[in-house]
């Protein structure tokens, strides 16, 4: 214990003699009225279990991080950005969901909106259904122009707009978006050619025939040919139909359900009336 010896007696108060041993770190005064203190320590030095106000501790993670890197851009949203730019264009490529704004400037209709169904296909007012999945806006507007000339208008009287109106997403496996499968129709009807086949939908002669404008004025609609190849891919086989019987009497069961790569043969009537 550090006595400290005081020259001069304190006649004061015990309520002053409190305040002033406090404030000096005093325990109190002895019966002679020397002070006395018990704590050895100096009065400023610091305990050391005190963290000092500017000390960082050492798990503190400093507050200017580096700055976090840029991910780079998926394949889908590369696929969706792209596809955006080419909106409302006329090589922008229509897929299943697309949604199409069609008129036919001479009709003096209103346009309306035609969605892309999952066969790849819209419903062409006073036409049906036409596939246009797979082609562009532009190749899409001309098939429908040239069916509808020959069907329905003179040649080059038919003004067909046709633009995107919305978008499908293209979040889409590179497999979805192949190239459709296809058959071909020859011989006697009124429109030759390729035709796309549905996506996830059979596809029956009898539809193929009135795709292609119908059966011609010397067509054997009784014995209509279907050209098949093989497992092998090398030979072919032929299957008969008498799509007149479907076509005329309701007979689906006579029907055929046609396959990729298809050739459907309308051959002549050997006898014409």
């Amino acid at each position: 214990m550090t006595i400290i010896r005081s020259t001069r007696r304190f006649s004061t108060g015990p309520f002053l003699l409190v305040a002033v041993c406090g404030g000096l770190g005093l325990n109190g005064f002895g019966s002679d009225g020397e002070a006395f203190v018990t704590n050895t320590a100096p009065i400023n030095t610091v305990p050391s279990n005190v963290v000092p106000i500017n000390t960082v501790p050492a798990h503190a993670v400093p507050v200017n991080t580096a700055p976090i890197q840029s991910r780079p851009i998926t394949n889908a949203v590369s696929v969706l950005t792209n596809a955006v730019s080419a909106l409302n264009k006329d090589e922008y490529v229509i897929s299943v969901g697309d949604k199409l704004n069609y008129r036919v400037i001479e009709d003096r209709e209103e346009a309306k909106v035609l969605a892309v169904s999952a066969s790849g296909e819209i419903e062409v007012p006073y036409l049906g259904r036409v596939v246009v999945a797979g082609r562009t806006v532009s190749r899409a507007r001309e098939e429908i122009r040239a069916v509808l000339e020959k069907e329905l208008y003179q040649k080059d009287k038919a003004t067909v707009v046709l633009s995107m109106e919305e978008m499908a997403p293209k979040f889409l496996p590179t497999s979805a978006m192949a190239k459709p499968k296809q058959i071909m129709v020859v011989g006697q009807v009124k429109s030759q050619g390729i035709q796309d086949m549905p996506v996830d939908e059979k596809y029956m002669l009898s539809r193929a025939i009135l795709k292609a404008g119908g059966f011609g004025s010397f067509a054997n609609s009784k014995k209509v040919v279907i050209v098949r190849k093989k497992t092998d891919g090398k030979t072919t086989e032929q299957i008969i139909a008498d799509v007149d019987a479907v076509l005329k009497n309701g007979e689906l069961d006579k029907d055929k359900e046609l396959q990729p790569d298809d050739m459907v043969i309308v051959r002549e009537r050997l006898i014409n009336f």
